[in-house]
């Protein structure tokens, strides 16, 4: 595949939420090929004059029709800078895949997005997931808080609150009492309930992040959650150590990677460290990579390059 191009599709290719990126671009520069970033913002959706839906690149050293694979990044929302509003753009992302494969004759990834129904949200994956057989955490879904208080009793204490968007862990609440709670619903007038999501806490000392390309498990982290700290990601200021992962855990990503069609998935896995049962917490579709390989010291950027070159 050497002199290919590679086009990375979605980021704008600058700050920290970029940095997983620029271990991609150097890797496929690394490997041969001709790389090239187009921002969404520099995408144009339109129907022409005979009635036919197209896409066009704003960025005049960016053609479509000459890339040769393209790679979907950081695609499912879009923040406004004025409100910081989240608002998903999800559906237009999946229109312009399925141009760029079924029109076009592209190679896409990630390739879930070509599937008939594509998944990308928290709770749509965790539907598939629990449908086929992979334990997930006891999850309540509300619209409101009125909804909330009127349903209390069906929860059980400790919980976890949650955004159902991927934040990197930013936004998660821990209640141990549901009078503890209930308190917070009342006095913070601000909140929007909807899209959070209630689960229960489940006792733990952090939890394990495996990296899964196509049907293998390339990288494995123990991430050790900071005792003042609700969540484990490596983002929010938590160390990391490498594994060597065993089978269950292993297949457990896996599994879990293949049930939702993902080629390049982050898959987090969590123990209960009083009963010793495994839960799959999330599957990453668009995984940060810049801390995983930091701590596992395995170029996960080449593996994924790798990845595309076989495949395409």
């Amino acid at each position: 595949m050497s002199n290919k191009k590679f086009c990375i599709f979605g980021p704008s290719y600058k700050g920290e939420r970029s940095r997983s990126i620029h271990l991609i671009y150097d890797a496929a520069k690394r490997m041969g090929l001709d790389v090239y970033v187009l921002p969404k913002r520099k995408l144009l959706g339109y129907i022409d004059e005979n009635g036919i839906f197209k896409f066009r690149s704003l960025d005049p050293d960016i053609v479509l029709d000459e890339i040769d694979v393209f790679y979907f990044r950081m695609v499912t929302g879009i923040i406004d800078g004025r409100t910081k509003a989240r608002y998903r753009i999800f559906p237009e992302m999946i229109t312009f895949a399925k141009y760029l494969h079924f029109q076009l004759g592209k190679k896409v990834y990630d390739s879930f997005l070509l599937r008939p129904d594509p998944n990308f949200t928290k709770i749509t994956n965790m539907y598939l997931l629990s449908q086929n057989g992979i334990p997930n955490i006891q999850t309540w879904f509300f619209l409101n808080k009125k909804q909330v208080l009127k349903h209390l009793h069906f929860i059980k204490f400790p919980i976890i609150i949650k955004p159902a968007n991927g934040t990197q862990g930013r936004g998660v609440k821990r209640f141990d009492t549901k009078e503890e709670f209930i308190e917070y619903l009342k006095n913070e007038e601000s909140i929007i309930f909807y899209p959070n999501i209630i689960q229960t806490a489940i006792e733990n000392d952090g939890d394990y992040r495996l990296v899964v390309i196509g049907d293998q498990v390339v990288a494995a982290l123990w991430k050790k959650r900071d005792p003042n700290k609700i969540v484990a990601n490596m983002s929010q200021g938590n160390n990391a150590i490498p594994i060597k992962p065993d089978k269950e855990l292993e297949e457990l990503a896996v599994k879990s990677a293949k049930i939702l069609g993902i080629d390049f998935a982050g898959v987090d896995i969590i123990e209960d460290k009083i009963t010793g049962k495994r839960y799959v917490l999330e599957v990453n579709l668009s995984p940060q990579i810049f801390y995983s390989t930091k701590y596992s010291n395995v170029s996960i950027a080449e593996e994924f390059v790798k990845f595309i070159i076989e495949k395409s």
